[in-house]
């Protein structure tokens, strides 16, 4: 979290997507930008964007993308960071739709999932698919409706109606 820190390492030529080692730890097989998204220092998101950090490279043993790591801990802030930095300053667009290989959630099943109301109307400002599938089926509507986050579900559904393609297998 020590934006001065970054800096310097920056400065000083530490590469900007070096791996951490795995040890067993909580960082293992994470990039620095990563674990800027997940721990939901923006600020950092962006100064390392504008080093030209890789905002597709996966992270940690699940390799999630630092959109997925931002998601998942309701980071909305780091979400519009990358979207709104990562292609203008690095050439590299932000991936929002990736999906995970263990479960198949895109970054947005990964706000829902956890109740992210913030983070997930990030990813659809930012133009997340609303109709992909996780391998077991569901959409990020269907899992909101699941987990009865009726805001995220209602949240969804106007966003569907608005992209015009409701997804017709989800829940009202």
């Amino acid at each position: 979290g020590d934006i001065d820190c970054v800096q310097r390492c920056i400065a000083e030529g530490v590469l900007v997507d070096e791996r951490s080692p795995v040890t067993g730890g909580v960082d293992d097989d994470y990039t620095p930008l990563g674990v800027a998204a997940r721990d939901g220092h923006s600020a950092i998101v962006r100064v390392l964007l504008d080093a030209g950090a890789d905002p597709r490279q996966p992270n940690g043993l699940m390799g999630g993308t630092p959109g997925h790591e931002a998601a998942y801990m309701g980071h909305g802030d780091v979400i519009r960071a990358l979207a709104e930095t990562a292609e203008r300053r690095t050439g590299a667009a932000f991936e929002i739709d990736t999906r995970g290989d263990y479960n198949g959630f895109t970054a947005l099943h990964d706000a829902v999932w956890h109740g992210h109301l913030d983070a997930a109307r990030a990813l659809i400002d930012a133009g997340a698919r609303l109709d992909l599938r996780s391998q077991s089926g569901l959409t990020p509507r269907d899992l909101a409706v699941l987990y009865g986050y009726e805001a995220l579900a209602k949240l969804l559904g106007e966003a569907e109606q608005v992209a015009g393609s409701p997804n017709p297998l989800s829940a009202p």
